[in-house]
C-alpha cells in the first residue's frame, strides 16, 4: 500500500524500522567520535607540549606575590552564573543568577601554596539572581536577538515568527546571566575588604568586544530598542551620546590600555583633554606620542569627527582658536554611568519581594532589552577592570570551549605566521571536534 508514493506500513513496523535508523546513526556517529579521538593520540608529543609550561605542583612566584599582592595571604572569589527559561501557556518565564564561592590562598615562604574555602556558603555566600515572567509576544520587545533584520539593519515589521520558535530562541535569560556574573564580580572587587583574586567564569578579551559591538549606536535604535536613554544616571538623564562614549572612555592611560589606536584614537583624545584641560594639536600629538605625518592626518580626521555630531550622537569636542577641549557633558560620565549601575542593577537583583517584574525590568515605563542588559554587563566590566587595576585584585577569566576552536583556527596560524612557534595540528587531527574535552 501507498499514500503519495511513498510506503505505509503498520505502526509497530515504523516504529521498529525508526529504531533501527536511531541506532545505525548513533553507532556512526561514534565510530566517528572514536576515530576522531584517536587522531589525538600524538597531539601533545607533536606540539601541545611545546605550548604548556610545567610548574612545580603548588608553588608560587614569591617574588610576583609580593610585588603584586604585598602579602602572603590571599582572599579569592570565583563566580559562575545559571539560567532557565520555561514557557507557560502564553508566558514564558526567564532566570538568572550568579554566584561566588570564597576561600583563601596561603602562600609559604617557599612557595608552598594551601587553599582552604569558606564554609557554610549557602548561607554567607555573595549571590544575586532575578526573574521575568513575560507574554510571549512581548518577548520581541526585550529581546534584540531574535529579531529580523533587512540588509541596512533596519527590523522588518513584516516579518513574523511562531511562538515556539520564539521560546526556542530567546536569549534574554543569557543576558540576565551574564549582568548577573558581572555585577557579582563588581561587588567583589568594590566591597570594603574586595577580593585579591576574581575568577570569572568568562573569557574577558572576548566578552568585552561582544558587548562593544552589540551595543554600537550604528547597530541598535536607540530610540526604540532601549528602555535605559532617559534614564536618571547622577542627577542626568543618559543620553545618547553618554551610552555611544561610556562604551569607549575605559581603561588606564598610565598603562596605555587601550592604545590610541583605530577608533579608540578619539576615546583617548577625550580622556587625555579632559584630565589635561584645553590642548593644541601638537601638545595633543606630544601626549599620546604620535609621531610622522601620516600620524598628523589621522588625529586630523578624528578632531574633525569630535566636533561634528553623527548618528545622533554628539559632537564630543569643542575648538576655541587653535585649542580643543572635551564637552562639559562627559566630565564625570564614569562616575554618573556607575550610579546608573547600581541603581539598575540593585532592582533587577534586589531580594525584596514587594519590588514588582515591571518596577525590576522597566524605566519610566519602558521595557529594558538585551541591549540595555548587554551595556550594563560592559559597564560592570570596565567598572570591574578599573577597581582590580586600584585595589590591585588579580583578574582571572577562565577559558571555555569557544577557547579550543580559537586555539586552532586563530592562535595556532598567527603564532605560526609571526614566527613565534611552528606546529599544529595536521591534516587529519584538524578535523576533530572543537571541545575542550578533545
Amino acid at each position: 500500500m501507498t499514500l503519495l508514493g511513498e510506503p505505509v506500513s503498520s505502526l509497530g513496523k515504523r516504529i521498529r524500522s525508526t529504531g533501527q535508523q536511531l541506532l545505525a546513526g548513533a553507532e556512526k556517529q561514534i565510530e566517528s567520535y572514536r576515530t576522531r579521538f584517536d587522531q589525538l593520540d600524538k597531539v601533545y608529543d607533536t606540539f601541545l607540549k611545546d605550548l604548556i609550561n610545567v610548574y612545580a605542583d603548588q608553588i608560587a612566584d614569591i617574588e610576583f606575590v609580593d610585588r603584586f599582592f604585598g602579602k602572603r595571604t590571599l582572599r579569592f572569589a570565583g563566580v559562575d552564573g545559571t539560567l532557565y527559561k520555561k514557557p507557560t501557556f502564553d508566558l514564558i518565564v526567564f532566570f538568572g543568577g550568579a554566584y561566588a564561592a570564597e576561600g583563601t590562598v596561603s602562600v609559604s615562604h617557599d612557595g608552598e601554596i594551601q587553599v582552604k574555602y569558606d564554609e557554610q556558603y549557602l548561607n554567607r555566600g555573595l549571590s544575586v539572581s532575578s526573574v521575568l515572567p513575560v507574554f510571549i509576544n512581548e518577548v520581541r520587545i526585550i529581546d534584540q536577538s531574535i529579531l529580523v533584520r533587512d540588509e541596512y539593519g533596519e527590523v522588518d515589521v513584516a516579518a513574523g515568527r511562531p511562538d515556539q520558535w520564539v521560546v526556542d530562541n530567546t536569549a534574554f535569560a543569557d543576558y540576565i546571566m551574564g549582568l548577573a556574573e558581572f555585577y557579582v564580580g563588581y561587588a567583589l572587587v568594590t566591597r570594603n575588604k574586595p577580593v585579591d583574586i576574581l575568577l570569572m567564569d568568562r573569557i574577558m578579551s572576548a566578552e568585552l568586544s561582544s558587548f562593544y559591538a552589540e551595543t554600537s549606536p550604528s547597530r541598535v535604535d536607540l530610540d526604540h530598542e532601549s528602555g535605559l536613554i532617559g534614564a536618571d544616571a547622577g542627577g542626568r538623564p543618559l543620553t545618547k551620546t553618554d551610552w555611544a562614549y561610556a562604551r569607549r572612555l575605559f581603561g588606564n592611560p598610565a598603562l596605555n590600555t587601550p592604545p590610541p589606536r583605530g577608533e579608540f584614537l578619539l576615546p583617548r583624545v577625550v580622556r587625555e583633554l579632559l584630565a589635561h584641560g584645553a590642548m593644541t594639536r601638537d601638545e595633543i600629538m606630544q601626549v599620546l606620542d604620535l609621531q610622522g605625518g601620516e600620524w598628523e592626518k589621522r588625529l586630523d580626521a578624528v578632531l574633525k569627527e569630535g566636533l561634528r555630531a553623527r548618528d545622533d550622537v554628539g559632537p564630543v569636542l569643542k575648538r576655541k582658536k587653535d585649542r580643543y577641549y572635551a564637552v562639559p557633558q562627559l566630565r564625570g560620565l564614569e562616575d554618573r554611568v556607575r550610579t546608573l549601575l547600581d541603581d539598575v542593577c540593585g532592582r533587577i537583583f534586589s531580594d525584596d519581594e514587594t519590588i514588582l517584574y515591571d518596577e525590576r525590568f522597566k524605566i519610566n515605563g519602558k521595557w529594558l532589552t538585551t541591549s540595555d542588559l548587554a551595556f550594563l554587563s560592559l559597564m560592570a566590566l570596565f567598572q570591574i577592570m578599573r577597581a582590580c587595576w586600584s585595589n590591585p585584585t588579580l583578574l582571572v577569566g577562565v577559558a571555555k570551549d569557544s577557547s579550543a576552536r580559537d586555539m586552532k583556527n586563530q592562535l595556532l596560524p598567527v603564532l605560526n605566521h609571526v614566527a613565534r612557534f611552528h606546529g599544529g595540528f595536521n591534516a587529519v587531527a584538524q578535523d576533530v571536534p572543537d571541545t575542550d574535552r578533545m
